[in-house]
This record gives structure tokens, sequence and C-alpha cells, in this order.
């Protein structure tokens, strides 16, 4: 795509968004307003009367969705993606919640596909990024190393940067430690806004451990240890060296009784689900929290994107939470992870 076509998109885009912010009424900017504060009925009620006010804007039908249910937002979704007549940018969204939808189902072939008409739709390289999520999802890492590498050449951001660490991520994978190490380095400091970052600085202390660098490895454990209960989690790592840094004095184990001194015993939850928007995290809360107790939204940010991982339960140990998940989750057709707390 040209950066001509890219500045054009933006543009219509902004230009949408100024005209419904300031027509009469204003319900489409107040509901947005309410969904970034997370006052679901306050957006549902702003984005009704928005909508009831002009039903056919693709703008606020692509907001509208977003505090529908996800079958009916999918509905919604499919009808914005499937009309030429809408700008690139809102149909490219549309595909993008689509990929999004199937994702968290871990019907990756599905959700690679609506990425990947997306990222054609519109050249945001946030829609690539996904689409290799997708596409890896499925099994066929080569396509996904192939996108990644692409992003690692074409931007100069944290894009890229991204990209270097899933490229990481793959090398380790294979035991090339030398590329993998070589990707993570490419990576910048880690940044607690960033979580991947941290994953990358993971990535690096881990590499240096199977390569033997043993300076390396007293350095990056160094640098690890004030994230270490940050947003750094085995799901989002995917690598075991990192577990392994050496306690805090606060957090020693005692060597005669093996109980632990301190305060930093390993609990467990369970992950029942994972939204690129907060209102369908919200919703699935609210449906939980009839039946369960300590359902909580857990804020992680990826890359440029913020996804709510919503959770329920306390556990002390991951046997444990794997046995309620399996006696009152399963049963009632939920599917579940059991991660760190």
């Amino acid at each position: 795509m040209s950066q001509d076509r890219v500045k054009l998109s933006l543009t219509i885009l902004l230009l949408m968004f100024s005209v419904y912010s300031t027509s009469s009424g204003n319900h489409y900017q107040n509901g947005l307003t309410a969904l970034k504060a997370g006052k679901m009925d306050e957006a549902a009620v702003n984005l009704k009367k928005a909508l009831k006010n002009d039903p056919s804007n693709p703008v606020i039908k692509l907001a509208y969705a977003s505090i529908l249910e996800p079958m009916e937002a999918e509905k919604v979704y499919q009808e914005l993606a499937s009309n030429d007549a809408v700008a690139d940018s809102i149909r490219a969204e549309a595909l993008s919640c689509l990929g999004s939808y199937f994702y968290v189902q871990k019907k990756f072939k599905e959700s690679a596909e609506f990425y990947r008409r997306a990222a054609k739709a519109d050249p945001k390289p946030v829609y690539r990024h996904r689409w290799a999520l997708a596409v890896y999802g499925s099994g066929d890492e080569e396509a996904a190393q192939s996108i990644w590498y692409t992003l690692s050449l074409e931007y100069g951001d944290n894009i890229s940067r991204m990209a270097q660490y899933y490229l990481g991520l793959i090398h380790f994978k294979r035991a090339d430690y030398d590329k993998a190490y070589s990707c993570f380095l490419k990576t910048g400091n880690a940044e607690p806004e960033n979580a991947w970052t941290i994953a990358a600085l993971a990535g690096k202390l881990e590499c240096a451990a199977h390569l033997g660098m043993a300076d390396k490895v007293e350095l990056y454990t160094t640098q690890l240890k004030p994230y270490k209960h940050n947003l750094l989690e085995r799901d989002l790592l995917q690598l075991t060296i990192s577990d392994n840094i050496k306690l805090t004095d606060h957090d020693k184990t005692d060597e005669k009784t093996g109980s632990n001194t301190g305060d930093s015993r390993q609990l467990f939850t369970l992950q029942v689900g994972a939204f690129g928007s907060p209102e369908n995290a919200s919703n699935l809360q609210k449906k939980l929290s009839e039946n369960f107790e300590d359902v909580t939204v857990i804020p992680v940010t990826h890359s440029d994107q913020v996804f709510y991982r919503v959770r329920t339960g306390t556990f002390s140990s991951r046997e444990e939470a794997e046995k309620y998940g399996k006696k009152e989750l399963e049963k009632s057709g939920l599917n579940y992870q059991v991660v760190p707390k």
C-alpha cells in the first residue's frame, strides 16, 4: 500500500469522527467516552440513540457492535465487512473484530482468513501482526515467520520490535539460540506498558543461559527482577528459565524446612477468556459472576493493543485450580486455562 493511501484512509476516518462528534445530540461521542471509561450501561444507552438517529452510519454501527453479545456483534461485523460501499478502514476493523471473535474460540484458520482480509483492506501493520498470530496458532509456523519477518523490515517502530520478539520465539522453539538471541536483542529495552518487551528480556536471559554467557545471565537476571510480579506470566512468556530467577531476601525459602519465609507463594487462577474490547470482557464477567465468585478482568498491554483477560478464582496450587476447572467450568461448557495469578 502507498503512503498516500494510508494518509487518505486516516483522513477519511478522522473526518468521520469529527463530523459525528460535533453532530446534534452528540450521542455517538458520549457513547465512545463512556466505553473508554468502562461505563457499559451509559455507553449502550448513547450508542443505541445514535444508531436510532442514523441507522445506516457504518461508524456508529461499528461502535454499537462492541456493546452487543458476541453472536449479535458478529452479525453486525459481517454486515460491515461485506459492504463494499463502506470505507476500507471501517471494513478492515470489522474484519479484524471477526478475526478476534474466532481467535478467542481457537478457530485459528477462520481467524487468520479474516485478519488477512483486514490487512488487505487496510495497510495497518497491526492487522498483519494479528494475521501472523492466527496463522501461527493454526500450526503454519513458516507462514507466520514470513509475515513477522516482513514486518520487522518494513517498520522502524514498535511493530518491528514486536515482530523481532515473535521471530525470537520461533527460533528459540527450534533451539537455534544464536538467532533467537539476535532477535530478542532487537526488541530494545523492557517497558512495563508493553508486556512483550519484558518477555523479550526474559528471552535474552533464556538464550544467554543456553549459550553459556554467564555475564549476560547475571545482567539480565538483575534487569528482570523488577518485573517478576509485573505483567510477566508464563502464558505470555512461553519460556522457562526466567522462572528460576534468584529470589530477593524477603522471598527466600528456608533451606531446612522447605517453607517460604516471605509472602511470594505462587497462586493460580483460571483464565476463561481474552478480548480486545473491554465491553466483551465485561459482558463475560457479568455472566460468570452469576454463578462464580472472584471474577475479575485483567488488562494486559500486548504490542499496541490492550487485551482484557477474564479470570475467576484463587487457588494455592495448579492441581487445585485444574480440579476446580474440570468440576465447575467444563460442565458449564466453558473453556479455561490455568495461569499464575
